[in-house]
């Protein structure tokens, strides 16, 4: 419960300086495609390495330093013992982009449900499980569009999940 406070509270903060800081909203829209290079999910018994995947995201520019976006993880890991493993995440999150210039920095916080098929890992994770998700990466603008390599953790209630990753974002 204590863990839920603190990454509730962290999230509110967030939200309340980067909104005071930057009031004039920039209002833009973005449309994400890209490649898990590495990631893992972990329960108590189990660890699968995730060897391919795709993410996809849309977003939306609250103002110049604050974003919303949902995204969703498709993984794939079929290397281990010759059976397909699938893993499905779906996450609303916040971002806070910190600097300004072609090369932004940012950090995430929000909200993750994911849906495994393996039989690998315990049945308990399975199931859905869900929890919270944090994130780092950076943004590099090129031209109008943006170039964005990222990490992602997620704490769901069986399984934790981490993702690199690199994906190439459409403004409109």
């Amino acid at each position: 419960m204590l863990k839920t406070t603190t990454y509730l509270a962290a999230f509110a903060i967030t939200l309340s300086v980067a909104h005071a800081a930057n009031p004039a909203p920039m209002k833009q829209n973005y449309f994400s495609i890209g490649a898990v290079a590495k990631g893992e999910v972990e329960s108590s018994n189990a660890t699968l390495d995730v060897n391919s995947g795709y993410t996809l995201a849309y977003g939306h520019r609250i103002d110049n330093n604050l974003a919303i976006e949902v995204a969703y993880s498709h993984l794939l890991d079929i290397s281990s013992q010759g059976t397909n493993n699938e893993i499905n995440l779906i996450s609303l999150s916040g971002l806070y982009h910190l600097g300004v210039g072609k090369s932004r920095p940012f950090v995430k916080l929000g909200y993750a449900d994911s849906d495994i098929e393996t039989n690998i890992l315990d049945a308990d994770a399975n199931d859905q499980n869900n929890g919270f998700l944090w994130g780092l990466g950076i943004d590099w603008k090129i031209n109008r569009q943006t170039l964005r390599l990222g990490y992602n953790f997620s704490d769901l209630s069986d399984v934790e999940y981490d993702e690199f990753y690199i994906s190439a974002l459409v403004n409109f």
